[in-house]
């Protein structure tokens, strides 16, 4: 069985960048013996009846300290990551690495530009202070700083995959 691990920011349902490759790359192998397991990045634990599902498993990263205990116990034998920087898919690299493990990812061309550079900081530091995610889906999940309280979620989670690859 070939195993791969796929790392997303929203569940496998909703459609995005990542779900749209993989809806048209999994039926050319149908054939072969593949399975595919999500880890899912999300602010709240992902509730259980959202796990279920016949082509594939869904996984929480909350219920993993870091990146090399969940490749660990998954044991993918490649890794698709996003090619943008975000802490999770960086750790997913780090463990990618510590176990030999090749790890793709999709194209993201984002130039920035010098000037644009201050404006970026700028809005990413009160986007810290935000109530919401992009992901929220009704107003019962607004709290205050939410999304600055994800974004120390994730950044933990890449430190301790650090420290677990003692880098």
């Amino acid at each position: 069985m070939f195993k791969i691990l796929i790392s997303n920011y929203i569940l496998p349902e909703i459609r995005n960048f990542r779900t749209l490759i993989f809806e048209q790359v999994l039926p050319f192998l149908e054939n072969y013996d593949v399975e595919v397991e999500w880890l899912i990045y999300m602010p709240d634990k992902i509730k259980p009846n959202s796990r279920e599902n016949e082509k594939y498993k869904v996984l929480d990263f909350h219920d993993y300290d870091n990146a090399i205990d969940l490749v660990r116990d998954v044991k993918p034998d490649i890794i698709y990551a996003a090619a943008y920087p975000t802490s999770p898919d960086i750790a997913l690299r780090l463990a990618g690495e510590h176990f030999k493990i090749p790890v793709v990812a999709d194209v993201a061309n984002e130039v920035v530009m010098e000037d644009r550079l201050g404006k970026m900081i700028g809005a990413n530091i009160s986007r810290f202070f935000q109530n919401s995610v992009s992901t929220d889906t009704n107003e019962n999940q607004k709290q205050f700083m939410r999304r600055g309280r994800f974004w120390i979620q994730k950044y933990l989670f890449l430190l301790r995959t650090q420290l677990a690859v003692k880098m």
